[in-house]
């Protein structure tokens, strides 16, 4: 099977102001339900990282974290896309292709900058305080630019599997049968 991976960064893609965005944790559940390869990719501390992730409740969807103060360096340095790349082969025993690898972030300075350098896919996320902010150059051009979650659903080609295991079939009154979601899940 062929891994795909998709980096999230963390300020300004995923939280703002200490709250989760709200179309969060439906990606993450349907980038899982999709066997995708998630990551966490912060010019944070890990320590920090891991205290944000679980505060929000969301670290158990992440299959790698990498801060990138613990290799010595800040994003937009593309190394840090490969020592990405290299924790997803240890995890998963196989080689990752670079076109099936997405970097998201809200920086075009760096987030963008930093996957564009790499080689790999990336997607900016027109949120928070850098949401105005205007490219500088090539590298900082994103292959992609969204403003809401669901708009990964035709750039990634996912499948709505997450949601559909919440859905029950129930008979009406007529003897037909229809979909119906069950309301401990929503």
């Amino acid at each position: 099977m062929v891994k795909k991976v998709v980096i999230f960064d963390l300020t300004d893609t995923l939280y703002s102001r200490l709250k989760l965005y709200d179309d969060v944790v439906p990606i993450l559940k349907e980038l899982k339900a999709n066997k995708w390869i998630v990551v966490a990719l912060s010019n944070l501390d890990r320590q920090s990282i891991d205290e944000i992730l679980e505060n929000f409740g969301i670290k158990d969807y992440f299959d790698v974290i990498v801060s990138a103060k613990d290799y010595d360096t800040l994003k937009p340095d593309p190394r840090l896309i490969n020592i990405v790349l290299t924790l997803v082969e240890d995890l998963t025993g196989q080689k990752v292709d670079k076109k099936n690898v997405w970097m998201i972030g809200d920086r075009p300075d760096t987030d963008i900058k930093c996957g564009k350098l790499a080689g790999i896919n990336t997607i900016r996320v027109l949120r928070g305080a850098y949401a105005h902010k205007q490219p500088e150059d090539a590298y900082e051009e994103a292959d992609y630019t969204i403003k809401f979650y669901d708009e990964l659903y035709n750039i990634l080609k996912l499948k709505k599997i997450a949601n559909e295991e919440n859905k029950k079939t129930k008979k009406d009154e007529k003897g037909s049968y229809e979909d119906v979601w069950d309301e401990k899940v929503i």
